[in-house]
């Protein structure tokens, strides 16, 4: 059974703001939960609606009450959100993914699972782009949220610093005015990624080497993660 205070609680990590100052965000799925269990992050506390979990049993009904699924999947739990700590020699990898205003929740649930696939462990948010640990990302990352580093910096300092650090490192930009990714030959750096609708801003574009996918149809633009997915592959390829 669980309490109304519980109940209170699941369903104020909806907003940011309670995120933040809780340090918790809500997990629901049975797969979400078993990726959750092979992760490093704490389960604060976990409901199900099957005795198999071994965790608290609930009714369907309070299920329904505290869950943001149309159609809620047997498991709920609140996870602590791991501290991160800044330190720019982390970024050393071979390739690091840097969103630029990135709002939708699908999308970067989508980027997040490619930067899994690709072996990317780390990712740089501008603070405008979406919570990574809202609900509707954390779903659409399935299970990626647990392997992928997401940090929250401003753009500009981070990219003035990396370059000052990896100065033998790339850093493109997505832009439809760039350069062929296919001519790129450089795997180690930093690729950076706006928004659909805004796209780059004019100061991140200007600390980059802008590239593009050639367009071949008649299609106006690319979803943003398609678009990732594409260069990451062409990227990793080189």
């Amino acid at each position: 059974m669980i309490s109304k205070s519980e109940i209170k609680h699941i369903r104020s990590l909806r907003l940011k703001k309670n995120r933040i100052k809780t340090g918790e965000f809500v997990l629901e799925g049975e797969k979400l939960y078993e990726e959750l269990l092979k992760s490093n992050f704490n389960v604060v506390k976990a409901f199900s609606t099957i005795p198999d979990h071994g965790v608290e049993l609930i009714s369907e009904n309070e299920l329904s009450k505290v869950s943001q699924l149309s159609t809620p999947n047997k498991v709920i739990a609140t996870v602590q959100i791991p501290k991160r700590i800044y330190d720019l020699q982390e970024f050393s990898d071979d390739l690091i993914l840097v969103l630029d205003g990135v709002k939708d929740p699908g999308n970067l649930g989508t980027l997040l699972r490619i930067a899994d696939w690709f072996g990317i462990k780390n990712i740089v948010c501008s603070e405008d782009t979406v919570d990574v640990y809202n609900s509707k990302v954390v779903q659409a990352t399935m299970g990626a949220v647990f392997r992928v580093n997401v940090h929250y910096l401003d753009l500009q300092h981070f990219l003035h610093g990396y370059k000052a650090t990896f100065p033998q490192h790339a850093i493109y930009a997505a832009d439809m005015e760039g350069d062929s990714v296919y001519t790129v030959t450089a795997q180690k750096g930093v690729l950076i990624m706006g928004s659909e609708s805004h796209g780059l801003s004019d100061e991140i574009r200007a600390l980059a080497q802008r590239i593009t996918i050639p367009r071949v149809g008649e299609a106006e633009s690319l979803n943003v993660a398609v678009a990732a997915g594409i260069i990451c592959a062409c990227l990793k390829k080189s």
